[in-house]
């Protein structure tokens, strides 16, 4: 994953060679695809666990017996689990969604490195002679 990613690029930082540093960058875009795809799947499935939630409460509260206090207690009570499936889903997708603003910052470290590195890359490709079109 992203940490198993940067704890890689941490132990490598002053050997890098300008291909793994590309390939590092790839992983690390790949990774964020992953996370960011997996993450709205969670926030789909929060959304869907909180409209089971209401509906559950909603059912309960209707059926209750008892005062407003009571029937709200049964109420919730009746729909315990799925507060708690609902609260896990949004806890997973708050956690991913961290996951994916440390990956976008990898990525914004890489592009930077990249702009560090090019006047040098290209200042070595021109000693040996040669000519790219960048």
């Amino acid at each position: 994953g992203i940490r198993q990613l940067v704890n890689t690029i941490d132990s490598k930082v002053s050997t890098m060679t300008v291909d793994e540093l590309r390939e590092y960058m790839l992983r690390a875009q790949l990774r964020a695809y992953e996370i960011s795809e997996l993450k709205d799947k969670t926030a789909i499935k929060a959304a869907c666990a909180e409209a089971v939630r209401k509906e559950k409460y909603a059912e309960a509260l209707l059926e209750a017996e008892g005062t407003a206090g009571v029937k709200d207690n049964k109420a919730v009570l009746a729909s315990s689990e799925e507060i708690v499936v609902e609260l896990l889903y949004e806890l997973i997708s708050n956690l991913l969604k961290t996951k994916l603003d440390l990956s976008n910052t990898l990525g914004s470290i890489f592009s930077q490195l990249k702009i560090i590195l090019s006047p040098f890359l290209c200042q070595t490709i021109n000693c040996f002679g040669i000519q790219l079109d960048l």
